[in-house]
């Protein structure tokens, strides 16, 4: 699946170079809060574009459990601006695989860490502030995760501790722009 993902991004990002603008931008709340992001967005025309970006989870949890994870985000944008004359606002669909392991202190004496994965999928929306070279974005997005479910971790049983429906994002994206119309 990921080289599927990554045939058809590159693929994006051959297509004609002169009518397209390609931008790297990077989530400055989630580097501050231990969940990286990366991102590139691709602008098919004034009004469209995706976006492909990979994140990670690290540290601890609240209460001190060590955590990984990693998802991929893919997301199709409609940028359009208001009437009133303000920035770009945008909304989209995206699709989002993930996956979060939390382990279990080195003490316990049993094993109660967990593994969470699924995919999710669902509506982004924001705001955008930029010039010829780089850009600010506010975005949120809201879904539904499908067949997300917290199994028992490293020996996975089958036996489904919870289920988790909704997924969340928030980010704060700087981002520099490499090409422009």
């Amino acid at each position: 699946m990921k080289k599927i993902f990554l045939l058809f991004f590159v693929n994006i990002l051959l297509q004609s170079v002169s009518l397209a603008q390609v931008e790297l931008k990077t989530n400055m709340l989630g580097a501050l809060l231990d969940r990286p992001y990366l991102a590139v967005e691709y602008s098919f025309s004034k009004d469209l574009s995706i976006e492909f970006g990979a994140g990670a989870v690290f540290g601890k949890t609240i209460n001190g459990r060590p955590r990984s994870g990693s998802n991929i985000l893919l997301a199709g944008k409609y940028h359009f601006n208001t009437r009133w004359g303000m920035d770009r606002y945008f909304i989209g669909l995206y699709l989002r695989p993930q996956i979060l392991i939390i382990k279990n202190f080195e003490e316990d004496n049993f094993d109660n860490a967990h593994r969470n994965s699924g995919v999710a999928t669902g509506l982004i929306f924001g705001r955008k502030w930029a010039n010829e070279k780089v850009s600010l974005e506010v975005n949120a997005g809201l879904g539904k995760i499908f067949g997300d479910s917290v199994y028992l971790y490293p020996n996975p049983t089958n036996i489904v501790i919870a289920d988790i429906e909704v997924d969340a994002i928030f980010n704060i994206n700087i981002g520099y722009r490499f090409m422009t119309n």
